[in-house]
Parts: structure tokens; C-alpha cells; sequence
């Protein structure tokens, strides 16, 4: 803008400058100059403007806008991928699906805005419950999922347990009071004996229904599987 301005009152007083051929030569040497640096300074903001416009779609097209979680499209790529390792190579991981108990009555009490408030602030404490190469994820409205990569079984079911008790012990703040929430989650094996992601997360989410079925509040496991909240025989 600057440089554009320049170049106007240049041009402007083009006849009272002008003397001779010579002048008229390097006149036009520094308009050529100033339009010069006017274009190239156009042209890098919007290669600049262009390249984060590409990077935010590139984000958005894995994350879910409002957690700042990974999305169930990126997700079940992951899991995908995760099942895959374990056809191949034998690896073992564990998936949980964590489903909220109470937070239909905040969205009712205090509206959607609060709900998604809520929604964005517990992404958080799920993040800060897992591991560094772990995945955390919102699939959909209040339900999350966990992929937890080279895990066993009881490390896993200790991660669940773990999540279970953060969200127990968040308190969201509304306008008309403070709630507490609960979750119920299921945790499931990934191995060569899963066929494919989408039956990974289905079994994760049949443990977790079964959770909410007794009562909520619990980590439950996928038929066949040991309960850990059922005393097994010594």
C-alpha cells in the first residue's frame, strides 16, 4: 500500500520533475521499480492467504472443529491401519468407546451452547488421561473412542478405568448451576481376529452399551472377555 501510494504521487508530478530525456529515463525506472514491488508483495500474500486456507482444510478434513479431537473419518483410518499391523504382524491394541451419561441433561438445562461448551472442555481431560501415542477421537455428539496402540488387555482396561474416573470427577459450570457428569465405556481387543475397523468399534461399542445397561458409570468388555467388575474364581 505504501509502495502503490508512492507510485501514484510520483506519477502525479511526472511533468514538474521531468527536465530532460535522462530524467524521463530514471523516472520511469522507479515507477517500473515500485510497480515492480507492489505486484511481488501481492502476489506472496496470496500464495500465503492460498497455502493456510489449504493447511486449515487439510485439518479439518481429520479433526472435529468444536474438541479439537480427531473425527471418526481420520479415526477409523487409524484403526483401520491398527488392524492391518495386527493381520500382518501380529500386533495387539485395544480400542475403548466412551459414551457420556448424563450430559443430555446440561444440553436441556442450560442449551446447546453450554453442551458444546462441556463437549470442548472434556476433550481435554480425555487427552490428558492416555498416552502420548494414543488417538482420541469424538465420533458424534457425546460419544468418544480411544485407540490405544501396542496395548494389553489389563493396561487397557487401567486407561479405561482412568478415563472413567476423570470424567467422574468434572465439574462443567453452567448459567443455572454445576453438573456432574458420568460416563460408561467399553473397552475391546484389536487382534488378528478382528476382521476390519468398523467391527473393532463395534465390539467396543457393544461393551459399552452393555456398561450403560447396568447402570453406568463403569468400564464394561465385550462378551466372553472378563468382567473386572465381576470377582473371578480363585
Amino acid at each position: 500500500l505504501v509502495a502503490m501510494a508512492t507510485l501514484l504521487a510520483v506519477s502525479g508530478r511526472m511533468s514538474e520533475v521531468v527536465r530532460d530525456q535522462a530524467d524521463l529515463g530514471l523516472l520511469f525506472l522507479d515507477i517500473m521499480l515500485l510497480w515492480l514491488t507492489v505486484f511481488t508483495g501481492m502476489a506472496v500474500s496470496a500464495a500465503f492467504h492460498e497455502r493456510a486456507a489449504r493447511e486449515r482444510l487439510s485439518w479439518l478434513a481429520g479433526h472435529d472443529p468444536l474438541t479439537r479431537l480427531s473425527n471418526r473419518h481420520a479415526f477409523l483410518g487409524r484403526l483401520a491401519r491398527a488392524v492391518a499391523s495386527a493381520h500382518r504382524h501380529g500386533f495387539e491394541h485395544a480400542l475403548i468407546y466412551l459414551d457420556l451419561d448424563n450430559f443430555k441433561t446440561v444440553n436441556d438445562t442450560e442449551g446447546h451452547a453450554a453442551g458444546d461448551r462441556l463437549l470442548a472442555e472434556l476433550g481435554a481431560v480425555l487427552l490428558g488421561e492416555v498416552r502420548g501415542r494414543d488417538t482420541v477421537a469424538r465420533l458424534g455428539g457425546d460419544e468418544f473412542a480411544v485407540l490405544l496402540e501396542h496395548c494389553p488387555p489389563a493396561e487397557a482396561r487401567g486407561i479405561a478405568e482412568n478415563l472413567r474416573q476423570a470424567v467422574a470427577a468434572f465439574s462443567f459450570t453452567g448459567e443455572r448451576g454445576a453438573y456432574l457428569l458420568g460416563a460408561s465405556l467399553g473397552v475391546a481387543r484389536v487382534t488378528a481376529a478382528v476382521p476390519d475397523a468398523e467391527q473393532a468399534l463395534h465390539q467396543a461399542d457393544m461393551a459399552c452399551y452393555a456398561a450403560k445397561r447396568a447402570g453406568g458409570d463403569r468400564v464394561g468388555v465385550p462378551p466372553g472377555d472378563p468382567d473386572p467388575h465381576r470377582p473371578q474364581d480363585a
